[in-house]
Parts: structure tokens; C-alpha cells; sequence
């Protein structure tokens, strides 16, 4: 596979302004993250042909920590946005030469956080901060569940407390739509997936703007190629959270 190195020289960076710069760097910091953590949710859910129940109830719950942690990251990104991009007046100065595509996106990124939406919810009080208080109102009916337990392992990196994730999600899924944890649930991932998506598309789109504005012509003629040579798709790797200790004996 072939993939292009675009260095970024200082003579080039300089031809910006301090706003554009320092946003272009910032887009493609946020964008690594959304990409990075949207992959990983992929190959925690992926199932897996041998999982036991177990393992595919935990490897569930290890998905969602991650969604949580995305969910955070996209309302940051949105936060980031509204000094760094709007704030900054650098929108009134890039949005008249973004692409139509780029501009939808925005538009849709501006829709979705202009209301009420799961993405604060779960970032606010799930994601980057912890709610004792939500746990302590959630615990009784979360102990209901068949499965509220704790799995200890050989290592505590074969640990996994189930109960907490049950008692901490049922918190976040009530949050969002009380006494319907399907359709919460629901909910939640497809907006997490839908803004990844929209945040994407307009930071690509950005930033494909502001490298032209740097080097002055189209991308197209710059970089030189490199080979990478990546082993497998995407739907083929899976991140299971059990795995086998280092030191362990192998039974005949």
C-alpha cells in the first residue's frame, strides 16, 4: 500500500496566520483521535467466533468504555471549535472556499450540538468525570441484572468488574432515555458514530484547505510516496479484552 509524506516545512507554515496554524494542527490532533478511538470501538464489539458468553459480554462492555471516551473527545473537539475556529473568525475567512461536502458536514456538526444530545450527557457525566451520585440512585436496579458481578482474573488485566459497568451504564442509559435502554443505547452509538463521521468529513475537508493556502498550489504534485504493508482489513482484527498472561504454562 502506498501512503504520501507531506512535510511541513517552517517557510511553508509561516506563509499562514497564527489562527490558521495553529487550527491546522489542532484538526489534525482531533482527527488522529476520533479516527484512533472510533477503530478501536470496532474491534472491541467485533465478535468473535470462539468467544465464550463471558467473553463476549465483557468484550460489550469494553466497547462502551471506549464509546464513552469518543462521546468525550467529540464534544471536546466541538468546545475546540468554538475558539479556535469560530471564535478565532478563522471560519468567516476559510468557509467561502470550502468545499460543498465541507460545509454540509458543518452544518450538520452545528445542528446536532446547537440542541440538547446524548453526546453531553455522556460526556458531562460519564465520560471524563465520575457521578457518585448517579451510581448510588442506579445501583439497586442494576443489581437486578443476571450478570452484576465481579470476574477476577489470574492478573488484574484479566480482571473486569462487571457490576460497576452495569450499574455506570444503566446510569448513562437512563440519562438518555428513561425505562428504554434499547433504544438508548441505540441512540447513543449512532450519534457517536454519526458526528465521528461529520467531524471527519470537515476536518478533512479544513484541512485540505489550509495546506493549499500553505504551499501555495494543488496537493496533488506534493509528497513523496511511502510503502506501508498492513496484514489485515479492518474487519478482520478484533481486540479481545481477556488474554494470556505472559508467564503462563502452556497444558498439554
Amino acid at each position: 500500500m502506498k501512503i504520501r509524506r507531506l512535510k511541513l516545512p517552517i517557510h511553508a507554515l509561516s506563509r499562514l496566520s497564527e489562527n490558521e496554524r495553529t487550527f491546522l494542527l489542532m484538526a489534525g490532533h482531533m482527527q488522529n483521535e476520533f479516527v484512533v478511538l472510533n477503530k478501536i470501538f470496532a474491534w472491541c464489539i467485533s465478535p468473535t467466533k470462539s468467544a465464550t458468553p463471558v467473553e463476549s459480554e465483557v468484550n460489550g462492555s469494553q466497547s462502551f468504555i471506549i464509546a464513552k471516551i469518543l462521546a468525550g473527545k467529540l464534544l471536546e473537539g466541538w468546545q475546540l471549535m468554538s475558539t479556535a475556529y469560530f471564535g478565532s473568525k478563522l471560519s468567516h475567512e476559510l468557509e467561502p472556499v470550502l468545499h460543498e461536502s465541507t460545509r454540509l458536514s458543518l452544518d450538520g456538526l452545528k445542528s446536532y450540538f446547537s440542541q440538547s444530545n446524548p453526546i453531553y450527557t455522556v460526556r458531562n457525566s460519564f465520560a471524563f468525570h465520575y457521578s457518585a451520585e448517579e451510581i448510588a440512585r442506579h445501583w439497586h436496579e442494576a443489581a437486578s441484572e443476571p450478570n452484576f458481578s465481579f470476574l477476577i482474573g489470574d492478573e488484574y488485566g484479566n480482571t473486569f468488574h462487571q457490576a460497576s459497568e452495569i450499574a455506570a451504564g444503566l446510569a448513562l442509559l437512563n440519562g438518555i432515555k428513561p425505562n428504554d435502554r434499547a433504544a438508548a443505547l441505540e441512540t447513543f452509538l449512532d450519534d457517536v458514530q454519526k458526528v465521528t463521521a461529520l467531524f471527519s468529513d470537515f476536518l478533512s475537508g479544513v484541512i485540505f484547505v489550509i495546506l493549499e493556502r500553505c504551499f501555495g498550489e494543488t496537493l496533488s504534485a506534493l509528497g513523496v510516496e511511502e510503502d506501508v504493508h498492513p496484514t489485515r482489513g479492518i474487519d478482520e482484527i478484533d481486540i479481545p479484552f481477556f488474554y494470556i498472561p505472559p508467564n503462563a504454562q502452556t497444558i498439554a
